[in-house]
C-alpha cells in the first residue's frame, strides 16, 4: 500500500521572499504570520520582507523563518486535502515533523525553534560547505590535509556522493582550495558564520536544554 510522506526541511532551504510570497498564495498564512507575530511579539510581517537587506542576518531568524514557511506549506497541502500517514525532518526541520505529528503545538515549537536560534547565534564561529561529486574516502583525504588550518568534520552524509564539511572557518576556506585544485569537485558554502553539527558546536547544545 502507497503511503504519503512528508520530508521537512532544514534551514539552508530559504530565500528572502518567501514568508511574503507564501502568504500572497494562501490567504490563512497571513493569519499563521500574525499568531506568530503575537506568540514572539514582533512583527514578523514587517521583518520577513523581500526587500529587507537583514531577512536572514541571524541564525533565530533564518530558523523561525524557515520553519515558518514549511509550516505554511503544510497548510496549503491540508486546505488541498492531502494528508501524510507519515513526517520526518531533516535538523531545524524536526520541529515541523513534531507539529505535524502532534508532539508539539504550532505555538510551542515556535518558542522553541526562536529559543533554538539565539543558542546558536550565542555559538563559536565556523562555516559549512555541500561537496558533490566525491566519495567520502577522497572527502576523508581533503579533510585530514585541510585540519592544518583548524578544526573540520564531515558531518552530514546525504548520499553515497554528496556530504557536508563543517568546522572553523579557515579550514573550511583550505578544503574548498583543495577540493577545486585536486577533485574537481563543486562546494558550495551553505553557512557562513556557524558550524552546526560540528564537534566544536557541541556547547550549543547544553545552552539550548
Amino acid at each position: 500500500m502507497n503511503k504519503i510522506v512528508y520530508i521537512f526541511p532544514g534551514q539552508s532551504s530559504l530565500y528572502p521572499g518567501m514568508i511574503s510570497k507564501l502568504v500572497e498564495l494562501h490567504r490563512p498564512n497571513g493569519e499563521m504570520l500574525a499568531a506568530a507575530s503575537d506568540f514572539l511579539h514582533r512583527d514578523l510581517a514587517a521583518h520577513y520582507r523581500e526587500d529587507n537587506p537583514d531577512v536572514f542576518a541571524c541564525n533565530r531568524d533564518i530558523q523561525v523563518g524557515v520553519f515558518l514557511a514549511s509550516n505554511m506549506f503544510l497548510d496549503i497541502l491540508d486546505h488541498a486535502g492531502l494528508a501524510a500517514d507519515l513526517s520526518l525532518g531533516l535538523s531545524l526541520g524536526e520541529y515541523n515533523h513534531l507539529v505535524h505529528i502532534g508532539a508539539l503545538s504550532f505555538r510551542e515549537a515556535l518558542l522553541t525553534v526562536e529559543q533554538r536560534g539565539l543558542a546558536y547565534d550565542g555559538g563559536p564561529a565556523g562555516a559549512m560547505a555541500s561537496v558533490f561529486p566525491i566519495d567520502i574516502e577522497e572527502l576523508d583525504g581533503v579533510v585530514a590535509q585541510a585540519r592544518g588550518a583548524g578544526v573540520l568534520e564531515i558531518v552530514n552524509l546525504n548520499s553515497p556522493s554528496q556530504h557536508v564539511i563543517s568546522g572553523e572557518r579557515p579550514a573550511v576556506e583550505e578544503a574548498l582550495r583543495i577540493l577545486d585544485a585536486e577533485h574537481f569537485a563543486t562546494a558550495v558554502v551553505i553557512e557562513k558564520k556557524i558550524p552546526m553539527h560540528c564537534s566544536t558546536f557541541e556547547p550549543v547544545g547544553p545552552r539550548f536544554r
